[in-house]
């Protein structure tokens, strides 16, 4: 039996009803095909909503589905504030691709991080896709790298965007507070401008063993923060161990000034972060 996803928005269209009638005003949506979909980040538009995910393009001839030559690709779906789909796109030409995180931009255009997996070396890189508001693609780059490379999340800047990404190449030295052996997960920021063009090197940095950010936001101060989750279970169990929650304040620069490892000996994980007023 073959196995399928379906993207689901739920809505909860808030009021001043009673209580009966904010349950009429739930809605839920089904997006999909007949293969796996899913959905990865959601963000509000002016006049709805824009889902990003994996879309599976269905290779088909009448009602026999081909699984090995349906293909896995970047989805962009574009819905009215009732949930119901106005356009839905995917990318990623020939290659299996993904989005991690949809921002909206301003003139109603949008950009959706991911990434794309060469089909050679099975590797992931970095994939950046730029749309208008009716879902055409304005510009779109795979950043090719050495070893694995995907994003995660991306914000606004005033040079064009930073992404919050992971890479999995050796950063040597490697030492019990630095550094990380190939194949470990290290927070990578990449630079870029408004044409998807990079600036400068990509940033580096993380814990030994595995580190993979969440979430990165701007401070009140001109920098990050980035959270995230960080593999301890390396390091001898005293105080904190397994998986705990990392924050991280970065300058504008790409310096990091606050490094900070939360939990105890319990599994914690990260998702999200909000930064408030008071900074």
């Amino acid at each position: 039996m073959t196995r399928k996803y379906l993207i689901v928005l739920f809505l909860m269209l808030l009021s001043a009803c009673e209580k009966t009638h904010d349950i009429d005003n739930n809605i839920i949506k089904f997006y999909g095909d007949a293969l796996e979909d899913i959905g990865y980040s959601i963000a509000e538009v002016g006049n709805g909503y824009l889902i990003a995910g994996q879309f599976t393009e269905v290779s088909r001839n009448g009602n026999i589905i081909y699984t090995k030559t349906s293909v896995k690709k970047m989805g962009i779906i574009k819905t009215g504030t009732d949930g119901n789909e106005i356009w839905k796109e995917s990318f990623g030409d020939k290659v299996p691709a993904a989005g991690s995180k949809v921002l909206a931009l301003d003139d109603g255009s949008a950009i959706c991080v991911g990434y794309a997996i060469d089909t050679v070396t099975l590797m992931k890189d970095l994939y950046v896709v730029k749309v208008d508001a009716e879902g055409n693609s304005l510009s779109q780059k795979i950043y090719k790298a050495d070893g694995n490379q995907y994003g995660i999340d991306i914000i606004n800047t005033p040079e064009g965007f930073l992404i919050l990404g992971s890479t999995d190449v050796a950063r040597e030295p490697v030492t019990e507070s630095s550094g990380n052996t190939a194949g470990k997960k290290d927070i990578q920021l990449l630079r870029i401008n408004n044409n998807l063009e990079q600036i400068g090197s990509p940033y580096v940095t993380g814990f030994p063993g595995n580190d993979e950010g969440a979430a990165i936001k701007s401070d009140l101060n001109g920098g990050y923060i980035i959270v995230g989750t960080t593999d301890r279970s390396d390091q001898q169990a005293t105080e904190q161990g397994g998986n705990n929650i990392f924050l991280m304040k970065i300058n504008a620069d790409g310096s990091i000034t606050e490094p900070r490892i939360i939990g105890g000996l319990d599994d914690e994980y990260a998702a999200d972060i909000e930064v408030l007023n008071d900074g």
